[in-house]
């Protein structure tokens, strides 16, 4: 039995604005104009685009090959659950309905969430993270999706109860600095809400 490292879900929750990188959602945010999509469902497929850009190119400079389909078809309800908690339940057939991510996002708007996806890997992914990935097989995907429940409301409380706590950024910093200054904000909020999330995410 192999479980999925802590490492490997504290990257998936950080993916869970990738959305809001969309030029046309946050003219929608200023302006209050219609928009298609939400930034959950951009966030989502803009996801998917990128998790196969970093296995194709080697993000991770992994030693074992990953297999890009079972990668993502084990993995898919993961991303929809953590860039998509708010919505009422995950849609039953979450490998349909496909978004030409170019119509939503920029060139620039795209070059920024890679770097965003690109510097959040090498501030988590670990050994543990890296030997994890190559081990991923189709049969291990209802076994991943029985604990998406559990995987929505622990990214609903890093999002409302912690996430306030993170100061904003007027200028740009490094992500390893910022980590670093805000995690034990989170964590104090954490203890001080009492709220016990024993995850666990075994892969059969």
């Amino acid at each position: 039995m192999i479980r999925s490292p802590p490492s490997f879900y504290s990257f998936c929750i950080a993916m869970h604005d990738l959305g809001k990188f969309s030029d046309g959602f946050q003219e929608n945010i200023r302006t209050h104009r219609p928009f298609p999509l939400g930034h959950a469902d951009l966030g989502f497929y803009l996801l998917k685009k990128i998790w196969d850009r970093i296995l194709s190119e080697n993000w991770l400079c992994l030693g074992q090959v990953v297999d890009k389909c079972d990668s993502l078809y084990v993995l898919t309800p993961w991303f929809q659950t953590v860039t998509m908690y708010h919505h009422k339940g995950v849609p039953k057939n979450i490998h349909v309905n496909q978004v030409n991510v170019n119509q939503y996002f920029t060139s620039d708007n795209q070059a920024h969430a890679d770097l965003f996806v690109s510097e959040t890997l090498n501030l988590l992914a670990d050994e543990d993270f890296k030997i994890f990935l190559p081990k991923l097989k189709k049969n291990h995907y209802d076994a991943f999706k029985k604990h998406i429940q559990d995987l929505s409301e622990f990214t609903r409380f890093c999002d409302t109860y912690c996430s306030k706590h993170f100061p904003p950024c007027s200028k740009s910093m490094d992500i390893e600095d910022y980590w670093n200054k805000t995690i034990k904000q989170a964590e104090y909020e954490y203890h001080k809400q009492n709220e016990e999330m024993h995850l666990y995410f075994p892969i059969c």
